[in-house]
């Protein structure tokens, strides 16, 4: 009796593999899990265009593609390139400033080595000086052997 081909159905002869849809990563995304400190830093609007045409493939640069932000060296504006649904180019300068100053930590923040080791010293105490170890353990090979 002949049965019909049906796709979804698994192959005996062939090894069980689960078949999932690859995750394909675009350069976009590759790019984008980058830190900031690492990403190239441009001077000015024109260098960002070229960097943002040499970075893209030309058929990336479809209708809605939007890119990764590309900072400026001045430390106040970054650039986005972005392919309107006519096909122009349109390059964005954004400018930002950080408001929140970093931190500042005082000494009296962290602990001194003399008073950890003053606080390691009363855990020994409290649990009979064993590290926190309740009962000591045996060597594996006493611990195999019958008694």
């Amino acid at each position: 009796m002949n049965y019909p081909y049906n796709p979804y159905l698994s192959n005996p002869y062939l090894s069980q593999q689960t078949m999932l849809p690859q995750q394909v990563m675009l350069p976009q995304q590759q790019v984008a899990q980058q830190s900031v400190q690492q990403q190239p830093r441009v001077s000015g609007r024109d260098e960002a265009m070229n960097r943002f045409l040499m970075m893209y493939p030309a058929n990336m640069l479809m209708p809605g593609f939007i890119s990764e932000a590309l900072f400026d060296i001045d430390g106040r504006h970054f650039h986005a390139l972005s392919i309107e649904a006519d096909g122009s180019r349109n390059l964005e300068t954004f400018s930002y400033q950080l408001d929140t100053p970093a931190p500042q930590l005082s000494s009296s923040d962290y602990v001194s080595r003399a008073e950890f080791d003053e606080l390691v010293s009363k855990i020994n105490q409290m649990t009979g000086g064993t590290d926190g170890i309740p009962q000591s353990v045996q060597p594996a090979e006493a611990a195999g052997k019958p008694a």
